[in-house]
């Protein structure tokens, strides 16, 4: 049966790389009637901004709001050419490339644990590239193994940022360390719905999961990011920070 999924997921693999020429999909959710729309970049916030877009109201649990945004099909768009759009207002967030890996891993070896058996039948990465990310070996192993995934079969969760923005054209790039007054405008704007949290980690504080040599492998694997985003201060601040714990 394992084998059986490992090979699945592969196959679902090659054939999005033959078909978009990656495997992660840029995904954009969009507002018709008020022209909007919106490059969704997993671990930034983007269920909060999907439910608040599409007026979700409040929901018990964010794989619920998952659902019900699948479920609206005629609100998505997948790998398209925003310059097709031009009178849509295009907006994204994105966050710092460090703090988001921390808490895709807490995230995902640790929180959705909780929901095995009852929303979740596995967990997330148990299937992808043949198990190579199943097994957690702590946050430098996770790391470490992330950083030799090219982004053209990286995982939504940790393709770089600069890879799904590169051939998009947005009229703001918003961070998520500055979510709740930058999207505010926005919200007001088009009438969107109150901005909640959803999967929220209570990882702490990401620092604490990087140790030097970890902290420079992500870097490398995230320059792009951090250069184009504005995020040298925190590397900067991260490794003072592991020098002065030595």
């Amino acid at each position: 049966m394992r084998f059986k999924s490992y090979c699945g997921r592969f196959l679902d693999m090659l054939s999005r790389i033959v078909k978009n020429g990656t495997y992660p999909h840029r995904v954009y959710v969009y507002r018709e009637d008020s022209k909007v729309m919106y490059l969704s970049i997993s671990k930034s916030a983007c269920t909060s901004i999907k439910a608040s877009m599409l007026s979700l109201g409040e929901k018990s649990s964010y794989m619920k709001v998952h659902r019900e945004i699948k479920g609206a099909t005629d609100s998505q768009l997948f790998n398209i050419n925003t310059a097709d759009y031009p009178d849509y207002f295009k907006f994204t967030f994105v966050r710092n490339p460090f703090d988001r890996l921390a808490s895709l891993y807490k995230n995902k070896y640790h929180t959705d644990k909780k929901l095995l058996g009852t929303e979740l039948k596995h967990l997330y990465f148990d299937y992808y590239l043949f198990g190579f990310l199943r097994k957690d070996r702590g946050f430098a192993s996770f790391a470490r193994r992330v950083c030799m995934i090219p982004d053209v079969m990286s995982d939504k969760h940790f393709v770089s940022q600069s890879f799904l923005t590169k051939k998009g054209n947005f009229d703001f790039t918003g961070r998520f360390e500055n979510l709740v007054e930058e999207y505010e405008p926005i919200r007001e704007k088009y009438g969107f719905g109150e901005l909640s949290v959803y999967n929220s980690t209570h990882k702490g504080n990401w620092m604490d999961y990087y140790d030097v040599k970890t902290a420079k492998r992500v870097y490398k694997r995230y320059k792009k990011d951090i250069e184009q985003y504005g995020y040298e201060d925190e590397y900067r601040e991260l490794l003072a920070c592991l020098e002065a714990k030595k």
